[in-house]
C-alpha cells in the first residue's frame, strides 16, 4: 500500500506513461504464487493530477492484472492489462506542455481518456549476459474523439532487446517501432522522448553499457515523423526528423 509520491505501480511502456512520470494519491498492489511457475499481480492506483480551490479535482483511477509465467527453465512471459480512467475537470491552470499534442478545444481536451492497454513480453535466458526479450504493447482509447476520415485511438509498439546491464561491461542493444493516433492517450504523461507525445510513427536505436553496477552509459537515436498532418500542431510538415539522446544514468 502507498500513499503520497510512489512510483508509478502499474507495467508500462512509454506510449502511456514516461519513465519520469512518479504519481501522487494512493496505491494498493498484492501478487500471489498460483504454482512453482506462475505469478499473479494486481495494480490500482488513485492518481491525484489536480486539485481546484473552484470546481472538482481532476483524477485518474486505475487498475492492472499480470501473469507472470517462466514457461521453460529459459524462458519467462509476462502479460498485463489495465484499464486507466481520467477525470479531467479542471485544465484552467494547463498549457501547451500539458497538451502538448492531444486535441484541444478552448481551454480543455476535446476527447475523454478511457484507456486500455494491453502488454505482452518473452525473454530468453540462453546466454547470461545476452538474453533477448521481445515486447508489444497496444492501447485504446473508448473517450477518444472520433472523426469520418482520420484515426484518433490507437497505439501500438514492438521493441526488441538483446543484453543485460547487471554488471561492469554488460551491454544491451535494442530496436523500437511505435505509432500512436492523436487522443490514444494523455500526452501530458506520455514519453518524452520526442517532441510529440502522440500522433507520431517512430523508429529508436538503443544502446547501453554498464560502466559500474550503478553507472550505465545510455545512447538512442530516433526517427520519426507525424502520424497524420491534419492535427499537426502550426508550422509542422510531417517530414521526418531525427534525434540523438545521450543519458549518463547513476542508480544509488
Amino acid at each position: 500500500l502507498y500513499l503520497g509520491k510512489m512510483p508509478l505501480p502499474f507495467r508500462a511502456t512509454d506510449r502511456l506513461w514516461d519513465g519520469d512520470v512518479s504519481p501522487q494519491g494512493v496505491s494498493a498492489n498484492y501478487e500471489v504464487f498460483l504454482s512453482d511457475a506462475s505469478r499473479l499481480a494486481a495494480h490500482s492506483l488513485l492518481f491525484l493530477i489536480d486539485e481546484a480551490s473552484i470546481g472538482d479535482d481532476s483524477a485518474m483511477i486505475g487498475g492492472q492484472l499480470e501473469f507472470k509465467h517462466q514457461l521453460t527453465p529459459l524462458i519467462q512471459t509476462d502479460f498485463a492489462v489495465g484499464y486507466y480512467n481520467y477525470q479531467l475537470h479542471n485544465t484552467e491552470g494547463a498549457d501547451l506542455g500539458d497538451f502538448r499534442t492531444n486535441l484541444i478545444l478552448g481551454n480543455a481536451y476535446l476527447s475523454d481518456f478511457e484507456i486500455l492497454s494491453l502488454i505482452a513480453s518473452v525473454r530468453w535466458n540462453e546466454w547470461a549476459h545476452w538474453p533477448i526479450e521481445i515486447r508489444g504493447d497496444y492501447s485504446h482509447n473508448f473517450g477518444a474523439a472520433r472523426f469520418a476520415n482520420a484515426h484518433t485511438d490507437d497505439a501500438f509498439g514492438i521493441d526488441v532487446m538483446a543484453g543485460n546491464l547487471a554488471v561492469k561491461g554488460d551491454a544491451r542493444f535494442s530496436y523500437g517501432y511505435a505509432q500512436s493516433d492523436v487522443d490514444s492517450t494523455l500526452a501530458a504523461f506520455a514519453q518524452d522522448n520526442i517532441d510529440f507525445g502522440t500522433n507520431y510513427v517512430f523508429h529508436s536505436i538503443g544502446f547501453d553499457y554498464a560502466l559500474s553496477s550503478h553507472l550505465i552509459f545510455n545512447s538512442s537515436l530516433y526517427r520519426y515523423h507525424l502520424k497524420d498532418t491534419q492535427f499537426a500542431p502550426a508550422g509542422e510538415t510531417g517530414a521526418w526528423r531525427n534525434r540523438l539522446r545521450l543519458n549518463l544514468m547513476a542508480t544509488f
